[in-house]
């Protein structure tokens, strides 16, 4: 990163640290912790016996996505898709 200016570095530690927490905890609970793709029926276990989820973005917000509904999917993650 040594190439990028001051205001670049700055711009993608904002992107990067996005402060969409609650909307994330709120979306998996809704969703009951299950992946949106269809057909998808793989559910993982976490340590503590929950269902473990992740929210991804459909336009990135690297690309200005916004963390809000409409532009959030409940999925799990990739290395687990067709188990």
């Amino acid at each position: 990163m040594k190439e990028l200016t001051p205001e670049r570095v700055k711009r993608i530690v904002n992107l990067t640290i996005r402060k969409d927490t609650a909307i994330v905890r709120r979306l998996k609970a809704a969703c009951q912790f299950k992946c949106q793709f269809p057909g998808c029926t793989a559910q993982i276990r976490t340590k503590g016996g929950g269902l473990y989820v992740e929210v991804a973005h459909i336009e990135p917000v690297a690309k200005r996505g916004q963390s809000i509904l409409g532009n959030l999917l409940v999925l799990m993650p990739e290395s687990s898709q067709g188990v």
